[in-house]
């Protein structure tokens, strides 16, 4: 019999402000509630982590390299190539502590928020993460640094991770094009920054505000609407504007979540083709299982474009298993191509940012996969609803909206989402055939 292991994959952490204030008094757990036994039953958890950790006063050094980290035991997720990191573990942050809380095994730094900090602020983070044993991919202080993949061994299953944040090439300013050329800039150390490893997206026709404005309003015009907890009092809940696709905080509007705006010459650009040969090198030293995260989309969007739609099927058919897609701060439809997974994007899962009732960027799901040696077997998505700096297990008319929004979304893309107690299922192999036990 086939062994079977569960990963679970979820959405954007955000380390707010309003965040890192409860983290000086909360319990880890207690942010996480009804969802931590969900969590916890998996053998990993992948996420998106947007904000820096700051460790504890000087413990730090400023130093960071790519060796290998000791190995784990084997019945844990074992990183291979973190930062080493002089972080002892009575010394870990409380934000590191709250990702371990929630069995995150990996995040993705490569996003506009890792941009935003110093070379300083991003070693720290790596370290803190790395001394907490959570790997990490994406970002560093230097180019190739933030190209690096990740592997993790997980009991049977040899997994390789590639971490990439999407921009349009059109975006770039014509001065810095010389940047963006990936043979240039993968290679070329660049000292003394932060860089995020990039992936071009291909140009989309209608922008976002647009699509967004005519789904969302008419198309989930009956989803439930639940009573919302009030946020600090720094912070407001504000309507879309009919025009545009942002949120307001306090009357101003907040840019980056319409579209990052990124300082160009911390980039390592990276192609299909770089894609293609890193999935290559993966399989040669014997990964099984390929995932890619990338954080793409512009914010909440609910459905992607179709030139997304194409890219992410080039992704699969160079060998990607997964696709771990987030960035819109909503969830969008999950896709079955070819026997592989594309999770187009899983929202938020932990946050304390203001909240659309229309848009309801307060529905998220955790997406488990069931894996054998085969292949992927099935998909099982449980509804969460997201309140400020704390999730909860959806219940009653919130599981049934949340549910309902999924399976129209999925049937765009003839994906079947059975419902089924504990939220959906998709069956990817189609043979009907579940896991039934995580070892």
């Amino acid at each position: 019999m086939n062994r079977c292991v569960t990963l679970a994959f979820v959405g954007d952490v955000r380390l707010g402000e309003g965040m890192n204030q409860d983290l000086c008094w909360r319990s880890c757990l207690s942010f996480w509630d009804g969802a931590l036994p969900i969590l916890q039953q998996a053998q990993a958890v992948f996420a998106n982590l947007e904000g820096g950790i700051e460790a504890p006063r000087a413990i730090l050094s400023e130093a960071t390299s790519e060796a290998t980290s000791e190995a784990t035991s084997e019945a844990t997720v074992k990183p291979q190539n973190l930062s080493p990191s002089p972080l002892e573990i009575g010394a870990i942050p409380p934000a590191t502590q709250l990702l371990r809380a929630a069995n995150i095994q990996f995040v993705s730094l490569a996003n506009h928020h890792a941009l935003g900090c110093s070379a300083q602020q991003l070693v720290r983070t790596m370290q803190s993460l790395g001394a907490a044993q959570i790997a990490y991919a994406g970002a560093g202080t230097t180019a190739s640094m933030a190209a690096l993949p990740v592997r993790l061994n997980m009991a049977f299953l040899p997994t390789g991770i590639l971490a990439y944040a999407g921009q349009e090439a059109h975006s770039l300013h014509q001065s810095n094009l010389d940047d963006r050329a990936p043979q240039s800039s993968v290679k070329t150390p660049i000292k003394s920054q932060s860089c995020i490893n990039l992936l071009e997206l291909p140009k989309v026709g209608a922008r976002a505000g647009d699509r967004t404005k005519d789904c969302t309003i008419s198309s989930l015009k009956q989803a439930v609407e639940d009573p919302l907890k009030v946020t600090p009092k720094n912070r407001k809940i504000s309507h879309l504007n009919d025009n545009k696709n942002y949120i307001e905080l306090n009357g101003k509007t907040n840019r980056s979540q319409i579209k990052p705006q990124v300082v160009q010459k911390n980039l390592a650009w990276s192609t299909l083709e770089h894609v293609e040969q890193a999935i290559k090198d993966l399989r040669n030293a014997g990964v099984e299982l390929i995932i890619l995260s990338l954080h793409w989309g512009p914010s909440l969007e609910i459905s992607p474009s179709k030139e997304f739609r194409s890219l992410a099927h080039r992704l699969i058919d160079l060998g990607v298993d997964i696709l771990h897609g987030h960035g819109t701060h909503i969830f969008q439809a999950v896709e079955v191509y070819r026997h592989k997974l594309i999770l187009y994007n899983t929202g938020d899962i932990l946050s304390d940012a203001p909240i659309d009732p229309r848009i309801r960027n307060d529905w998220s799901f955790i997406f488990l996969v069931d894996l054998d040696r085969e292949g992927i077997q099935r998909l099982r998505m449980v509804p969460v609803h997201l309140h400020y700096a704390n999730i909860e297990l959806a219940k009653h008319e919130v599981f049934e909206a949340i549910c309902h929004r999924m399976q129209s979304l999925c049937a765009e893309f003839q994906t079947a989402a059975v419902r089924t107690q504990e939220g959906l299922v998709v069956d990817v192999r189609h043979n009907g055939k579940y896991c039934l036990n995580v070892l």
